[in-house]
């Protein structure tokens, strides 16, 4: 349970990031404002609960996108780029895998306070919730 709601969070991650960098007018404080309803409300969070929750989920969230950042970068460096040498090419996987067990590490970090707020029930109703606003975000991309 605990590495599915880790890998469906890097997926809402990574399309946050995607979606943010295609679309100029993104709005990050209305998207933030809407998926804490949906999560809220999926995940059955009281006030309380969400008052917990949120900042930390919210600081997870940021650290991730930061981490994700740097390898966009530099993967759109690599595919624009005219030659790239395998030495190159490798250089980025290496990094990519650095970087997810950097942020599955984090994730951990953040799953054992989340834990201290949440249920498990509720944990798992929150990846539910994330998994969600991933496909809502595509279908709205699509209709685009």
């Amino acid at each position: 349970m605990k590495k599915n709601f880790f890998l469906l969070f890097i997926m809402l991650v990574s399309s946050l990031a995607g979606f943010a960098q295609t679309k100029k007018t993104f709005d990050h404080d209305a998207y933030q404002a809407e998926k804490e309803k949906i999560i809220q409300g999926i995940a059955n969070l009281s006030p309380e609960e969400a008052k917990a929750f949120f900042p930390l989920y919210h600081e997870m969230s940021h650290k991730l996108y930061e981490m994700n950042r740097s390898l966009r970068r530099e993967m759109r460096r690599l595919s624009q780029a005219g030659h790239v040498s395998d030495a190159e090419y490798q250089k980025y996987i290496e990094e990519q895998f650095k970087v997810k067990q950097q942020q599955l590490n984090i994730e951990k970090e953040y799953y054992s306070k989340f834990k201290q707020i949440l249920s498990p029930e509720k944990l798992f109703k929150v990846s539910v919730a994330e998994s969600r606003m991933v496909k809502e975000m595509l279908r709205k991309q699509e209709k685009k």
